[in-house]
């Protein structure tokens, strides 16, 4: 018995997985048994009668896809014609084949040699290809990590830690990708495979941010730091220490508002564009302030704070320390102050 096989790993088309592969062969096995022994028995005639005149016989096999459509054809018997153009359009016709004929082969195939008995590719559909779905390319972290700089000579500053997002109003916090349309597929017989058309991306949209008038960006509302919180980004205009600033924070350098809720601890720099408002104590370490400074407490600088502001400073006291104001300096008790 011939050993069927069914090779579909053609161009553009994905090979059959093992089930597959199984279950058409199956198919195909049944085809094939009941024509050929139904071809069979029109030879088996008594003896002295004549086999009957048949002309050659074409049988169509369509995978169960309906992507692809073969064809086996037995010799004639008697003086029945001999396979032809005629014979061949007439069986794919009958089984409605008429997208994607392989025509160069039903040309050809009348004329071959190994016409008989053969299973030949005839028709080949479009495979159905669906959309793609929308995604977002985040531009900021979701998640900050704390990552200590590290010098050209090998040393580690333990101050900064990076954990501060600064963004511009208008600046870009992640890009939004377009789902695409499916393509329909067609089949052997002419029939339309539908596709499914990609989702739309879901944009982490929060406080302060918008999307851009083209739909492609996700964008800050306002100066600020970005965040990433219950599954959206976020701007926030204060930037909240709930503590001090010490080794567990780094330094803040920050585009807005600071409010640290604890102490400035010594050696530890506070850079803000916006007011630095601290409940604490600032220790000998730098503070440069856009606006205002305000100190709930007071400053101990040990001759080494040097304090800034733009507009104001309010401390409860200043000692030890170096301290520039453009405007107003307003505390209860200065003592060996510059």
């Amino acid at each position: 018995f011939p050993e069927l096989r069914l090779d579909s790993t053609l161009e553009q088309y994905e090979p059959y997985s093992e089930g597959d592969g199984k279950r058409e062969l199956s198919r195909l096995k049944v085809m094939i048994t009941a024509t050929a022994n139904r071809r069979l028995a029109m030879t088996k005639v008594k003896e002295g009668e004549e086999i009957p005149d048949e002309d050659a016989q074409v049988d169509v096999f369509i995978t169960l896809d309906q992507l692809t459509a073969w064809v086996i054809a037995y010799p004639p018997l008697g003086k029945g014609k001999e396979l032809n153009k005629e014979i061949l359009s007439k069986a794919l016709e009958e089984r409605e084949v008429s997208f994607g004929l392989q025509q160069e082969v039903l040309d050809h195939l009348p004329a071959s040699k190994k016409r008989y008995f053969r299973l030949v590719l005839v028709a080949l559909g479009n495979r159905a290809v669906d959309g793609t779905d929308g995604y977002v390319e985040d531009l900021f972290s979701r998640e900050v990590k704390k990552t200590a700089s590290v010098d050209e000579f090998g040393r580690v500053d333990y101050t900064s830690l990076d954990l501060i997002q600064n963004i511009n109003k208008g600046d870009t916090i992640c890009k939004i990708f377009p789902p695409t349309q499916g393509v329909a597929g067609r089949t052997v017989q002419d029939k339309e495979i539908t596709a499914r058309d990609g989702r739309q991306a879901v944009v982490p949209r929060g406080r302060n941010t918008e999307i851009s008038s083209d739909g492609t960006r996700l964008i800050a509302s306002q100066t600020g730091h970005v965040e990433f919180s219950a599954r959206t980004f976020q701007v926030k205009a204060v930037f909240y220490v709930n503590g001090n600033v010490d080794f567990s924070t780094g330094n803040v350098n920050f585009w807005g508002d600071v409010h640290v809720r604890g102490d400035v601890c010594s050696g530890f720099i506070v850079r803000a564009t916006g007011t630095i408002t601290v409940d604490g104590v600032v220790k000998s370490s730098t503070i440069e302030a856009g606006c205002d400074l305000v100190v709930a407490r007071g400053i101990q600088g040990n001759d080494q704070a040097v304090i800034r502001a733009h507009r104001g400073v309010y401390a409860k006291y200043l000692e030890h320390c170096s301290v520039y104001t453009r405007e107003l300096l307003q505390a209860d008790s200065l003592l060996n102050c510059d």
